[in-house]
């Protein structure tokens, strides 16, 4: 299992690489809502958002079906 932080890292830079949230998809095996979570964290809060979460539970991030 990835880590949180390996997983998220994954969505931000496959993002700014212009990756498709489908292709993030594909590629982490997280779903849509996980991805969208991640991408709008980070604009919104920059890299300081996504540490504040570090120690949350990874049950909100479901894997895709």
């Amino acid at each position: 299992m990835r880590r949180r932080s390996t997983l998220t890292a994954e969505i931000i830079l496959l993002s700014s690489d212009g990756v498709g949230t489908v292709e993030i998809m594909r590629q982490t095996g997280k779903s849509k809502t996980c991805v969208w979570r991640w991408q709008e964290r980070f604009a919104a809060e920059g890299f300081e958002g996504l540490l504040q979460r570090q120690d949350a539970p990874l049950a909100h991030c479901p894997t895709r079906t």
